[in-house]
C-alpha cells in the first residue's frame, strides 16, 4: 500500500482538528489542501443559507470528473454529486451564469467505521499520497488504521464509484477485535434527482464477506496487520460492484489512479521550501476535480472551486479559470471543456460595465473583454 507523503509527519506535530483550530481558521499548511470551514452541521446547511460561503464545512474533495465527492475530517462522504445534463439559461438568470448544470445527487454519513474496545476512531490526521490522494491516519489504543479514500480512474474509464482502503494494525501485544460497519444513510435535495447507493465490504480474510452485508468483525493478533475496504456505487448498474469486488482489485484500483493523475502533472520541485512545489500539484489537482462531465464524455460545468453541492449555476469565468491549466496538464480533459466554452461562454449580449461602456458591444465582445482582464 503507498505510503503517505511527508505533510503526515508536520500533522502530527501540531496538536490541532483535521487542519483547522477551534476558531475555524488553517492549523497547519495540509489545511490549504482542502475547504478550511467549520464542522458539517446535522442539517446539511446550504451554502445560500450562510452568511459567508467560508463559514461552510472543512472537506477534503475527490473527484474523477464524472462522481464529485466531499469528505469530512474523519474521511466520511458527507456529499456526492453526478452530472447529468445541462440547460442553456442565456438571458434567463443573472449575469455571468449562462448555463445551469443538471445533477444527480445525495448527501448524508457514507464511508467505513471502525470501532475496537467499544470505541471508534477519532479525528485522524490528513496525509496526501503525492498530493493526490487524502489519507486519514487514526488510532484507538494499539489499533492503527490508515484508509486511503479515492474515486477510481484508468485511463478514459471513469466509474461511478467511490473506494475506502483501509489497513489495520495492532500494534500492541495482546489480540484485539475490532468491528467494521458501513454508514449508508443519505438523503436528496429537492430540485435535484436523487442519486443511487450500493456498497460491498470487503476483507481479505479467508471467508469473504457477504455481498451487501454492512458489518463484519476481525481479530487482530498481535503484530498483525490486515486490510479491509468499502466499495461504494453511485450509479444504475452493478458494474462497479463487481470490478471491485476484492481487496487485491481496490488496489489495483489505487495504482491505475495515481497512474492517471501522476501522468498528467509534471513535479515542481523548490528545495528551499518542498511545500511550495507540493502547493501547486494540489491547486492543479484542486481545479481539474471541478469540472464534471456527462456520460457521454461532454462537459456539464463546474463549481465554485471543487466542493461538491447541488446548486445548478456554472460561472462562466470561473469554469474558464479552471480548465485553462488543462490545456498542458490534462488535453484529454481538456477538450470537451473548450468545446464547451465555445457552446455557452458567449452571452446573448453585453451587460453591466461593458454595455455602459461600450453600448454597442456584441456579447462575443463582451467575453473576449473579459477573457483579457
Amino acid at each position: 500500500m503507498p505510503s503517505p507523503t511527508s505533510d503526515q509527519q508536520e500533522n502530527k506535530t501540531e496538536k490541532t482538528l483535521m487542519g483547522f483550530n477551534a476558531k475555524g481558521a488553517a492549523g497547519n499548511r495540509a489545511s490549504f489542501f482542502a475547504a478550511a470551514g467549520l464542522e458539517w452541521p446535522d442539517d446539511m446547511v446550504m451554502e445560500y443559507d450562510l452568511g459567508r460561503y467560508t463559514d461552510y464545512p472543512f472537506s477534503v474533495d475527490i473527484s474523477n470528473n464524472r462522481l464529485l465527492a466531499a469528505l469530512d475530517r474523519t474521511g466520511q462522504v458527507r456529499r456526492a454529486v453526478v452530472a447529468i445534463g445541462r440547460e442553456d439559461v442565456r438571458g434567463k438568470t443573472i449575469p455571468g451564469v449562462y448555463v445551469y448544470k443538471k445533477l444527480a445527487f445525495c448527501q448524508g454519513h457514507i464511508g467505513m467505521q471502525i470501532n475496537c474496545m467499544n470505541r471508534q476512531c477519532p479525528s485522524p490526521a490528513l496525509s496526501f499520497i503525492d498530493d493526490l490522494i487524502p489519507v486519514f491516519d487514526a488510532s484507538i489504543g494499539n489499533l492503527h488504521s490508515q484508509t486511503i479514500v479515492f474515486v477510481p480512474q484508468e485511463g478514459a474509464s471513469r466509474p461511478l464509484c467511490l473506494i475506502q482502503l483501509c489497513q489495520l494494525a495492532n500494534r500492541g501485544t495482546t489480540p484485539l477485535d475490532v468491528n467494521v460497519s458501513i454508514l449508508s444513510s443519505t438523503r436528496g435535495k429537492d430540485g435535484t434527482v436523487a442519486l443511487p447507493l450500493k456498497f460491498n465490504l470487503l476483507s481479505e480474510s479467508d471467508s469473504p464477506i457477504t455481498s451487501g452485508t454492512s458489518k463484519t468483525m476481525l481479530r487482530l493478533d498481535p503484530g498483525e496487520s490486515r486490510s479491509v475496504a468499502s466499495v461504494f456505487d453511485f450509479s444504475e448498474q452493478e458494474d462497479g460492484l463487481q470490478i471491485f469486488n476484492t481487496i487485491h482489485g481496490c488496489r489495483t484500483a489505487l495504482k491505475a489512479t495515481l497512474k492517471a493523475r501522476k501522468g498528467s502533472l509534471g513535479k515542481v520541485q523548490i528545495p528551499e521550501d518542498p511545500w511550495y512545489g507540493d502547493l501547486i500539484t494540489r491547486s492543479a489537482e484542486l481545479a481539474r476535480q471541478s469540472l464534471l462531465l456527462q456520460a457521454d464524455g461532454k462537459a456539464d460545468g463546474s463549481f465554485w472551486g471543487s466542493n461538491a453541492n447541488p446548486l445548478p449555476e456554472v460561472w462562466t469565468r470561473d469554469f474558464g479559470y479552471c480548465a485553462m491549466g488543462l490545456v498542458d496538464s490534462n488535453p484529454d480533459l481538456a477538450n470537451p471543456m473548450i468545446e464547451f466554452l465555445a457552446q455557452y461562454g458567449i452571452p446573448d449580449q453585453a451587460w453591466e460595465r461593458e454595455a455602459r461602456m461600450h453600448p454597442e458591444a456584441s456579447g462575443f465582445e463582451h467575453s473576449l473583454g473579459n477573457s483579457c482582464r
